[in-house]
């Protein structure tokens, strides 16, 4: 009897082990969707305390898995709820990077009421990072974001560097693992959905005259930032999530703008960015409860997009292109949410992305003018490359944009049809379709004489190597924050070819070295880690 009932308890013991492995999170497959899901389906919705999920699903609608957000405080991380009937939250998004998608709410009990009038700092709001093989990272948690009202919206370049908003505190910068926030624009404090585009932030609300606009320059972290409307932009409507596509090669950088509005009868709209205005391209109606959630991914100049309402994930595919009226064509549903659920905002599942490597770009003197050459591999929705000019190595701007070839590997060449005098600088912009880009290292090329300079390795975390033309008496080494302010300077013996250089004294970012040499000098950007 004793070795059955020691049986018994083994198979009932190996059955909860199997029912718990079945609950873990499994890698996400790359080009799923991932939407958030407000309850478990046991009771009606309502404004208390909720958990919350993200739902894992193929584009054609297969259900793959479904990751539950924290509801208990466990070591470093917090809990993670949300309110049942708060439409606006969950506005999910993925990092620029790829790598995260960000979530955020509430670091309360389950069935707390009231909750989304709660004050932050009794009820903290959480910050999440999940990364690609399905680990929730809840650590983050503020007493100070979206305080007295709901949080809906957060978005990362690296999963470190944060940009969150709410139904209160505007637009608020932070970063991974902090208690605080600091709020970066007060223009607009009751905000929808927040995202980054081509390396600038945006933001929707349904407030004021404001609907979607763009929020200081490029990526701001500190206070005093103006949010302004996009040009030409309707000052009506209620906008959610968003999202930017480049369907024309003419147009550098992100040129479409879908919008997921609920409004009665309206759905998703399109705008095309046309000579700095962004003009009407209609709009497609979506059943149920117009649109929330939004996210898209271009082939050439086709859009597909995929929403969510609420009850429903539909697909919806734009092959209309730039500046042309979206077809009247009714979205398809490839998913229903379960009863006593809600989907709110989507986005791609995260990734261990490829980026595009640049394997060279030089510049050098052929007749006079700036031949520039360039190569390239793993080039993946890419756009195409700015070329932008700088006399000082500081401002620059766009000479030229070159399509990208989008192939395994990849040569390019330009010319610049001004005559060279004097040293000038050159980088690249590189752009993706979804608007992101980075920047090429900065070469320079001297009117008189060309001069060599490579930087290895590239990120570099202490002892940075030189590769240089070879040196003459009195040739020197810069080294340069990114605004042009000089930071070191080392003097090179005659005759070398290769220097090294300390940089761990340096904190984490981009700097320029320059190599000055017999009246010549030559730059290039470096990473430190």
């Amino acid at each position: 009897m004793k070795r059955i009932f020691t049986l018994c308890l083994s198979l009932a013991t190996l059955g909860a082990i199997a029912q718990n492995t079945q609950k873990t999170a499994a890698a996400f497959g790359a080009g799923n969707l991932v939407v958030f899901r407000a309850g478990d389906g046991s009771a009606a919705l309502s404004n208390v305390g909720t958990a919350a999920f993200l739902d894992e699903y193929t584009v054609t609608g297969t259900l793959v898995q479904s990751i539950a957000l924290p509801t208990t405080a466990s070591g470093s991380n917090k809990r993670l709820i949300c309110s049942g009937t708060a439409t606006s939250e969950g506005m999910i998004q993925r990092s620029t990077d790829g790598a995260y998608l960000l979530v955020t709410g509430y670091d309360a009990a389950l069935a707390t009421a009231s909750i989304t009038s709660s004050a932050s700092a009794s009820v903290n709001r959480t910050v999440a990072r999940v990364n690609s093989a399905g680990v929730v990272d809840a650590s983050t948690s503020l007493t100070d974001f979206s305080d007295g009202s709901n949080p809906r919206s957060i978005i990362s370049t690296n999963g470190t560097d944060m940009w969150g908003v709410g139904g209160a505190g505007g637009v608020r910068y932070f970063t991974y693992g902090s208690t605080t926030s600091t709020q970066i624009s007060t223009t607009s404090t009751n905000i929808r959905a927040i995202d980054i585009f081509g390396g600038q932030l945006y933001i929707s609300t349904g407030s004021g005259s404001l609907r979607v606009a763009s929020v200081g320059t490029g990526l701001p972290t500190v206070a005093g930032q103006t949010i302004t409307q996009l040009p030409s932009f309707p000052t009506t409507g209620s906008p959610y999530q968003f999202w930017l596509a480049d369907l024309s090669a003419a147009v550098p950088g992100p040129d479409v703008l879908y919008v997921a509005d609920d409004a009665s009868g309206t759905g998703i709209q399109k705008y095309s960015l046309v000579a700095g205005s962004w003009v009407a391209n209609g709009s497609v109606a979506v059943t149920g409860n117009g649109a929330r959630g939004i996210t898209g991914s271009v082939a050439g100049s086709v859009a597909t997009l995929y929403i969510a309402n609420g009850t429903n994930i539909f697909s919806l595919v734009d092959a209309t292109g730039y500046n042309v009226t979206i077809a009247a064509t009714s979205p398809t549903s490839i998913a229903t949410a379960a009863t006593n659920t809600a989907f709110r905002g989507l986005d791609f599942a995260p990734g261990s992305v490829v980026p595009l490597s640049m394997q060279s770009f030089t510049a050098s003197l052929v007749g006079g003018k700036a031949s520039l050459a360039w190569s390239s591999i793993n080039e993946i929705n890419v756009s195409g490359f700015a070329i932008e000019k700088s006399k000082d190595g500081k401002s620059f701007t766009q000479l030229d944009f070159v399509a990208a070839k989008n192939a395994s590997t990849n040569s390019y060449s330009y010319t610049d049809a001004v005559a060279a005098t004097g040293t000038t600088y050159y980088r690249l912009k590189i752009t993706d379709k979804d608007g992101s880009f980075k920047y090429s290292a900065v070469v320079a090329l001297n009117a008189k004489q060309s001069i060599s300079l490579d930087v290895f390795p590239n990120p570099v975390s202490s002892t940075a190597i030189l590769s240089h033309t070879k040196a003459n008496n009195g040739a020197t080494i810069k080294v340069l924050s990114i605004e042009g302010k000089k930071l070191m300077q080392y003097s090179v013996q005659a005759g070398a070819t290769q220097s090294s250089i300390d940089v761990s004294r340096l904190v984490k970012g981009n700097y320029l070295v320059v190599f000055e040499n017999a009246g010549t000098m030559n730059a290039t950007k470096f990473i430190k880690q």
